[in-house]
């Protein structure tokens, strides 16, 4: 017996039907078929929207019912809401007219031991009414003392704490954008922390969404300050070192909630230390047992600097290696960054060093015997590292002895690291057994000995970067010949042959770079670590965490060559994904110190040398077409190709009598015969939508302008959807390239129809980015290139910001 279609299937079909009713009732010619037809589709839209609205109500009357009855059925209710509202704007405004949030508030209080119902119903209202949401269905229970009510204000904090938490990850680890309800959010919590029927997972949930929230809008610190925040924190702390282990997530929540407060803020470490925060933290770091100890440890050097830190370490050092001990280490690696500039912490930075040598002899001495301890000794690399390159600048070689111990510590613990001391057993043995390879003794490197070599090896190239008594002496004490041995031997693992590669280029600089990449041309390993080591040395980014400032660059004359070892790799490693990516970011940084020239213009004979890297970038292009990764450096690349040689300018303004400038129409004719424009064309199209490739973006937009003009561009703008990364990107690469080149900004203002246009563009973007995320960006560059052009300024509502 044959079964008739589902019910399913008869819904989609009869939507199907009606769409296609829809589309053809739009296109008939006979107008009066048309009318009737559209009157139909008018008619049963409607049906549609009441039949819709009228599911969505007796979902939440079921959810009702089922909460009141304390039946499973609500599970079922509240997902089928879900559903509805992820997929229907209408179905979310239906629901909430309904008064959704009324009901799933209602039905939360009602099943008060249902954790996962709870977390359900606070991810639904998100949904229907975001942040807003959110707060209302807290306000509910502000004050309530039932299970029911507390149970609301748990599941409210850790939506709130994974939605800040999530939002900062999509940001790339920076802030996230401001939002109106979260002061009303956040003032809540507050509220809801000091009630005394609060449970402890409660006070542990309200804490860590405040510190979410805090360390996401810088803002809310003060706020939160302002609201009684350092006397809360301080009351808390105190009351949970006397709780036991069972507060233990409680008080780890309130350290790193210090720690976020006093991040960058003055006030806020006065004002906790005015409460006695100190205190409780002291006691916390000298009681506790678990993961809070550390955490306290970090909040307390953010409190008390150095010397804090010091003092529960002392009181804890004999005990040999506790939770204090760990923590203090953690927090003496950052302690000892923010004592740069700071003479009263720099003095105790030889007391912190004395400690940590002590502790970390102690420390081999328990972990030869055990056979443990290998994340420990990471983290007292890192310390040691961190003091060290803040005390080096004060201490020149042999002048403090723990000083000059601190650097040999290092040194033995990149030569005990089992992958890098087999591979100089091996090297050292090959001349007697020709069967003998790096590594061939048996031993396996141990991951975490090879991340403790990083940090060494990261620390010895500080050391070389901040002073150059000590680059010298690690020249003449056979450190940078150690660190070639390790590099030669290719069984290192390739993130600890990056960090040697870094270290020795902080001792010997490029040219050391350059002679490694021509004995090692083959592996391709070796040549990435050394391309991101030029990157380091290279880039003007100080901000940047390995930017190689300080290390010495090899001679102007020596750039062109270096370039020349650069597309040597490209070609001979071209389907090395990383190779390519990296190469391609050296070509972008190369091209620029290449070409540039301190009396002006371009050194004789140069755009013939950089001319060579059109074809390789371009091949690097072709080959990862969709990987943002290497087409983000080929943006660069092309970009710098391009302002020695921009396409868009008329052959008027490039006379072809000198031989520069007959190499100049050179490599332009390589890069149009290359169709260099055409593909970062197509990378804007490819990469508008995708995160983080804003710095894509405004390259590949300024390729366009460098090829085609200014004009060119503003139809891609004109074409991104609101809140693209592509709009933002554009304007601020238009407005770089006017103000970096009066050549290109003159050719467009010589065309009043450009100049226009230009305004005309900036005026859009800016009015429909209002009450966006981009808003104030938007807004900024907009004026920015508006004022380049000479243009009268906007006036632009931000209604909604």
């Amino acid at each position: 017996m044959c079964q008739g279609p589902t019910l399913e299937e008869r819904t989609r079909c009869a939507a199907g039907a009606a769409i296609e009713f829809a589309v053809a009732a739009s296109r008939v010619q006979n107008e009066e078929l048309r009318s009737a037809s559209l009157q139909l589709m008018h008619e049963g839209l409607a049906a549609w929207e009441e039949h819709g609205k009228h599911c969505a109500l007796c979902m939440l009357e079921a959810l009702q019912s089922a909460a009141a009855a304390g039946s499973s059925a609500m599970h079922d209710a509240l997902w089928m809401l879900q559903q509805l509202a992820e997929r229907s704007a209408s179905s979310k405004s239906w629901i909430l007219c309904g008064r959704g949030v009324e009901v799933i508030h209602c039905a939360i209080v009602a099943a008060p031991g249902d954790e996962k119902f709870a977390q359900s119903g606070a991810g639904l209202v998100y949904t229907l009414d975001g942040l807003r949401g959110l707060t209302d269905l807290l306000w509910r229970s502000r004050s309530g003392s039932s299970a029911g009510h507390a149970a609301v204000r748990v599941a409210v904090a850790w939506a709130v704490f994974e939605l800040v938490r999530g939002q900062r990850a999509e940001a790339g680890g920076s802030g996230s954008q401001p939002q109106p309800e979260s002061a009303s959010v956040l003032s809540i919590l507050v509220d809801a922390v000091e009630l005394e029927s609060m449970s402890l997972e409660g006070k542990w949930a309200c804490v860590a969404a405040v510190d979410a929230m805090v360390k996401g809008e810088a803002r809310l610190g003060s706020l939160f300050l302002e609201r009684g925040g350092a006397r809360l924190v301080a009351r808390a702390l105190r009351a949970a070192a006397t709780m036991g282990r069972d507060a233990e997530e409680l008080r780890r929540a309130l350290a790193y909630l210090v720690t976020s407060l006093a991040d960058g803020s003055t006030q806020a470490v006065s004002m906790l230390c005015a409460e006695g925060a100190m205190a409780s933290l002291a006691e916390v770091s000298l009681q506790g047992s678990g993961l809070e100890v550390e955490a306290a440890m970090w909040a307390l050097g953010s409190l008390g600097g150095i010397g804090a830190v010091l003092d529960v370490m002392s009181k804890q050092q004999a005990t040999g290696v506790s939770q204090a001990m760990r923590g203090g280490v953690l927090a003496l690696s950052q302690c000892a960054w923010n004592a740069v500039g700071d003479q009263e912490e720099l003095s105790r930075l030889p007391v912190a060093l004395a400690l940590l040598l002590d502790f970390m002899a102690h420390e081999e001495t328990l972990s030869a015997a055990s056979g443990d301890g290998s994340s420990l000794r990471v983290q007292c690399v890192v310390a040691l590292g961190s003091v060290l390159a803040s005390l080096v600048t004060h201490a020149p070689p042999n002048r403090h002895g723990n000083v000059d111990r601190g650097v040999e510590v290092l040194l033995t613990c990149l030569q005990t690291t089992p992958v890098l001391s087999a591979s100089s057993n091996a090297a050292a043995g090959a001349a007697a057994a020709s069967d003998t390879t790096c590594g061939s003794s048996g031993a396996v490197a141990d991951a975490a000995a090879s991340f403790a070599a990083e940090k060494a090896a990261e620390a010895i190239g500080r050391i070389a970067l901040a002073s150059v008594e000590w680059r010298q002496a690690l020249r003449q004490c056979g450190a940078l010949e150690a660190l070639a041995g390790w590099i030669h031997c290719r069984e290192a693992p390739l993130r600890l042959q990056q960090y040697l590669f870094w270290a020795a280029a902080a001792i010997a600089g490029l040219q050391f770079v350059s002679n490694e990449m021509r004995l090692h041309m083959a592996s391709a390993d070796a040549v990435h670590a050394g391309l991101c080591t030029i990157i380091d040395i290279l880039d003007d980014d100080i901000e940047d965490e390995y930017a190689s400032v300080g290390a010495e660059r090899s001679k102007d004359a020596d750039m062109p060559a270096l370039l020349g070892l650069v597309l040597e790799a490209m070609r001979t490693h071209p389907g090395a994904l990383e190779v390519q990516e990296k190469a391609c970011s050296c070509v972008g940084l190369l091209v620029r110190l290449v070409t540039a020239s301190r009396q002006g213009g371009v050194p004789a004979g140069c755009v013939a040398v950089v001319a060579a890297a059109v074809a390789p970038v371009v091949a690097a292009a072709r080959r990862f077409a969709r990987c943002p990764e290497v087409v983000r450096g080929v943006c660069a690349a092309l970009r710098a190709l391009l302002g020695v040689a921009p396409l868009c300018l008329d052959s008027s303004h490039c006379p072809s009598s000198s031989s520069e400038d007959c190499q100049k129409a050179a490599l332009a004719c390589a890069l149009s015969e290359e169709g260099a424009v055409d593909f970062a064309d197509e990378a804007c199209d490819a990469f508008a939508t995708t995160p983080h490739t804003e710095d894509l973006l405004e390259d590949a937009i300024a390729v366009v302008a460098l090829g085609r003009g200014f004009r060119a561009v503003l139809p891609k703008l004109d074409a991104a959807p609101p809140g693209s990364l592509l709009r933002v990107a554009g304007l601020k690469a238009l407005f770089e390239l006017g103000r970096g080149d009066l050549r290109l900004m003159g050719q467009a203002c010589r065309d009043a129809g450009v100049v226009q246009a230009i305004a005309d563009m900036c005026a859009k973007l800016a009015a429909e980015e209002a009450g966006t995320d981009q808003c104030g960006r938007i807004s900024e560059s907009a004026a920015l290139l508006m004022g380049l052009c000479g243009c009268a300024p906007m006036h632009v509502s931000r209604a909604g910001a």
